[in-house]
């Protein structure tokens, strides 16, 4: 269990491997080689090693909890319920099997047995930090943000070095409309981990909601520095520069996210974007056009195509695609405030 502790998963099957070759019937082995295997990235294998435990086993706990985490990877939810529950069943005792079902319940939009298998799994073990973060992530997206915040306070009284309860703290904040609390969460996120982009990015999002848009810029620059292959940084510094009017900086940008992202409608639209404000109604159109085709339910697409059409003279297309903006969701409200901007 050592190799695994210490990532040394290579070692650890090897080591394994020679208890199985003189203890085939060794269901804690085969236990340890699945995790081993999982460490890997080779569910298929991992689940082969958990399916012989179990048929030496069939009551094994912890064989049922590494099946059900390869089920809960492929997407089979059912099966993966099945396999947490055998096990809880079974070891009414273990933890890491009711945080696994928490989370699959809240997967399959059972917020209430997805907290009570999280409750369940407090009182277990009080010192897992994990079980909080969940339970603040299922409350946060519930709207039950005051309860969000002092699950991750909890979870970071555990573990003050935990940075994913510090961001999903701080993006709480942010939901809330705390940005000064927010940013110090960020901040504690950046210092413990200053190669993260996305603590960068969540910080630059707050500068530049709250009219910081230099602090912003530095933000997602930064974010681009430690990430150069993320194209969201440069989308986000995109828009702050397209809104200062520095078109050939905001088109770099864009450039930058089309070629990392070619399927990203975001990109061509921001692009497109660029060139309607710089005068180029026709390439606008030709970028508008392919985001549409990219993601044709995107309401806010057709609006800009619209945009791009009106520029053009072409008053009925632009009438159109507003039209179809306002079927797809976009409301009047909306669509007059961004008509009065044009």
């Amino acid at each position: 269990m050592s190799y695994i502790a210490a990532g040394e998963h290579e070692l650890a099957i090897e080591e394994f491997d020679d208890v199985l070759d003189n203890d085939p019937g060794n269901v804690q082995a085969w236990c340890c080689r699945g995790a081993a295997l999982v460490g890997l990235d080779l569910p298929d294998e991992a689940l082969e090693s958990y399916e012989q435990a179990l048929s030496i086993d069939p009551n094994s706990s912890a064989a049922l909890f590494g099946r059900g985490t390869i089920h809960a990877g492929w997407g089979e939810l059912d099966l993966a319920l099945e396999a947490m529950t055998q096990a809880i069943e079974n070891t009414p005792t273990m933890a890491g099997a009711y945080l696994g079902r928490g989370v699959l319940h809240a997967q399959l939009d059972e917020p209430d047995l997805a907290l009570a298998d999280f409750d369940t799994a407090s009182k277990i073990d009080p010192s897992d930090a994990q079980v909080h973060i969940h339970r603040a992530e299922l409350c946060a997206q519930l709207g039950f943000d005051a309860e969000a915040i002092a699950a991750y306070g909890a979870a970071i009284a555990l573990d003050p070095e935990n940075t994913d309860a510090y961001m999903g703290r701080g993006t709480t904040y942010v939901d809330m409309g705390r940005h000064r609390q927010a940013i110090t969460d960020f901040n504690r996120v950046i210092k413990l981990a200053p190669t993260d982009a996305y603590a960068y990015l969540a910080r630059g999002g707050v500068r530049e909601v709250t009219g910081k848009n230099s602090q912003a810029l530095k933000d997602y620059s930064h974010a681009i520095r430690v990430d150069p292959e993320n194209d969201l940084p440069y989308f986000m510094r995109g828009r702050v520069l397209l809104e200062q009017g520095k078109f050939a900086q905001a088109l770099a940008d864009y450039e930058r996210v089309v070629a990392l992202e070619p399927d990203n409608p975001q990109g061509y639209m921001g692009r497109g974007c660029v060139h309607l404000e710089a005068g180029d109604a026709e390439r606008a159109l030709a970028d508008f056009n392919t985001a549409i085709r990219l993601d044709p339910a995107n309401p806010a697409l057709y609006f800009q195509r619209g945009v791009a059409y009106l520029h053009q003279g072409n008053e009925a297309q632009a009438e159109a695609d507003v039209r179809t903006a306002a079927a797809l969701g976009l409301d009047q409200e909306t669509i007059e405030a961004l008509m009065s901007e044009q």
